[in-house]
């Protein structure tokens, strides 16, 4: 199987990708010390929502690629179960913290899967190189 890198899936997608710095996340997922973005991804006419954190150093609107990038690596795993994710990322299964970051990662996988049009799409999304 020939690797894809994540520019080459954007490209072949047309996805584009507009951005807005935030203060905060709403899931509260990442530090407050980080730069925050809702990103709004477009394929088509097909929109999906998500918000992107990058660290305090980095002080540029995040790409397509890096927004793309982070969630193809954060649903690679699925599907799995919540000892396999905890395995495989270092939490402890007894974490509330890995429980909401696991849960996070399923609900974006799902919001991914329908915003592809087919399971084949995610299925490379998933496989690309970053």
């Amino acid at each position: 199987m020939e690797t894809v890198t994540v520019s080459q899936f954007v490209e072949k997608h047309k996805i584009k990708m507009s951005s807005v710095q935030i203060d905060s996340r709403p899931d509260g997922l990442m530090d407050a010390s980080m730069n925050h973005w809702k990103c709004t991804l477009r394929m088509g006419t097909k929109r999906m929502t998500v918000y992107f954190s990058q660290g305090p150093a980095v002080d540029h609107e995040p790409a397509v690629d890096d927004v793309l990038g982070s969630l193809s690596m954060d649903v690679r795993c699925l599907p799995c179960s919540f000892e396999y994710f905890c395995s495989e990322f270092g939490y402890d299964t007894d974490s509330r913290k890995a429980e909401k970051i696991y849960n996070a990662i399923i609900h974006i996988g799902r919001r991914l899967a329908n915003f592809f049009d087919d399971a084949r799409q995610f299925a490379d999304l998933q496989e690309v190189e970053y």
